[in-house]
């Protein structure tokens, strides 16, 4: 027999983790996987809101919610309500648009619409209806809500002051009637119903923010529907105020004299007459639209030598501006960086800018500093009107808002203004950028962008050459909120920086 018994060889024994099949580990994968599209699904989720109509008017499951033409929701349900009287409509808002779930939002169906003063959803006629959207002021929240038979009268969002129009018949005034004045509307109407002693109709209309100065205690206002015929022996006078009027009725106003200075309240009660009396125009009396005197406008120019096809030839650009107090209290104008520079193709040294004053032609000495799109540069010269214009009635605007763009020529002394409704303003760019982070003046004087941001304009009417570089006027707070400046793509309100 041998010795000794042969050795036993021990092997540690690996943990079994470390064999696990890779199979498991692909399992694991696939798991973190749909966590992950599972936590993305329902974080893109839409917010889900309910509407109540009394008609469907052939809504179905799919059409979209829109909000200033764009799609911002979905219907995704269609029920009757319990008692069978209307039709509840399930709606999943995009996140992105999540403040039309709020308090104060109207949702009411487009369809085709058609009458002698216009045509409206024709769009729907041979697609699918939607839904539009005006949405609410109110930051709480509200996932129910109450659908509007038609599109709401006062859908174009502006401010004012509403009043009640008291008169012997309703006249054929229908919701979204113009209110004019001089033939300018300055107003709609927004309901018509009975008088509490029932004699009466009451006409329910708002003046726009805008035009709420015209409003006085001797305003008076007058029956504009349907076409006056005046047969003599000179012919036959007829006189409309547009087809608008003749179909769906309207309502014109002019301010006499008024023994009293007392601003009139919302809510207050005037007489509607059936027609205008002619001794109302003569005696009506002038009102100005701002309460403090419009800022004097600045005007610049600027020229420069281009060379085409060997030819020299002299090109000039024009801009109006303002005169400011910046921080440390000191005279500044501030005017479009377009001006402040001259064009690529122009010759060396040939470049000249400077102010169009009362008493000549006064050339821009200190280089221009740009921001964005604004330019400034310290004033030595007496202001337009005698006074710049302090900080404090300078501010940037935070949301779209009524507003005028002002023209005032010291030299012809006229005064030019044109008013900018809310929903024609849209926002361009961000709001809260360091709007005092000056750039050289060689830098470009557009960058997309602008420091500080901007506004963007749709308002027709607004040229180049009448409006550039004019100052923007709150109609709230008569503050300015910015220069209008007007390029090939469009116009827009930059604000002003002070610093």
């Amino acid at each position: 027999m041998p010795d000794s018994f042969p050795a036993a060889n021990v092997v540690d024994r690996p943990r079994a983790a470390a064999h696990l099949s890779k199979l498991w580990w692909l399992t694991g994968a696939c798991l973190l996987l749909a966590i992950g599209l599972v936590w993305s699904s329902s974080r893109d989720s839409g917010i889900a809101i309910t509407i109540q109509f009394d008609q469907g008017h052939g809504l179905k499951v799919g059409d979209s919610v829109r909000h200033r033409g764009i799609d911002i929701g979905q219907v995704t349900a269609i029920t009757l309500s319990e008692d069978l009287s209307s039709i509840i409509a399930s709606v999943s808002i995009d996140p992105s648009a999540s403040a039309v779930a709020t308090e104060g939002s109207r949702f009411w169906i487009v369809r085709p619409q058609i009458d002698i003063s216009g045509v409206s959803g024709l769009d729907t006629a041979v697609g699918a209806k939607y839904l539009a959207v005006i949405p609410g002021e109110s930051e709480t929240v509200k996932t129910e809500f109450r659908g509007l038979g038609t599109r709401p009268a006062d859908d174009q969002g502006s401010d004012g002051i509403e009043l009640v129009l008291r008169g012997d018949d309703r006249h054929g005034i229908h919701p979204g009637a113009p209110v004019t004045w001089r033939g300018i509307e300055v107003g709609r109407v927004l309901s018509a119903s009975l008088a509490p002693n029932a004699l009466k109709v009451d006409v329910h209309v708002r003046i726009d923010d805008g035009y709420r100065r015209l409003v006085t205690g001797g305003s008076k206002f007058w029956v504009t529907s349907g076409i006056d015929i005046d047969v003599g022996v000179t012919g036959v006078n007829v006189n409309a105020e547009s087809l608008a009027t003749i179909a769906r009725g309207g309502v014109a106003m002019i301010s006499t004299a008024n023994e009293t200075d007392a601003e009139v309240a919302p809510g207050s009660v005037f007489k509607l007459h059936d027609r205008r009396d002619d001794d109302w125009i003569d005696s009506a009396v002038e009102i100005n639209l701002l309460k403090q005197s419009p800022p004097a406008t600045l005007n610049v120019i600027a020229t420069w030598t281009e060379t085409f096809l060997g030819i020299n030839r002299t090109s000039q650009a024009t801009s109006l501006g303002v005169v400011i107090a910046d921080s440390n209290n000191q005279a500044v104008a501030v005017f479009p960086a377009d001006v402040a520079a001259a064009g690529e193709d122009a010759k060396e040294d040939s470049f000249a800018a400077g102010y169009q004053l009362r008493d000549g032609f006064f050339p821009i000495q200190a280089q221009p500093t740009i921001v964005g799109s604004i330019a400034k540069t310290f004033f030595p010269h007496e202001p337009p009107g005698g006074r710049v214009i302090m900080p404090d009635r300078i501010r940037a605007a935070s949301e779209p808002e009524d507003c005028f763009v002002v023209r005032a020529d010291e030299s012809a002394g006229k005064v030019t203004m044109q008013m900018i409704g809310r929903q024609s303003i849209s926002r361009g760019g961000e709001l809260n950028g360091d709007a005092s982070a000056d750039s050289s003046a060689d830098s470009s004087a557009d960058s997309g962008v602008d420091s500080g941001g901007y506004w963007n304009v749709a308002s027709g009417g607004l040229s180049r050459s009448m409006w550039h570089g004019a100052p923007v006027i709150s109609a709230v707070d008569e503050r300015i909120i910015g220069l209008l400046i007007v390029e090939k793509a469009g116009a827009r309100i930059v604000p002003i920086p002070v610093q």
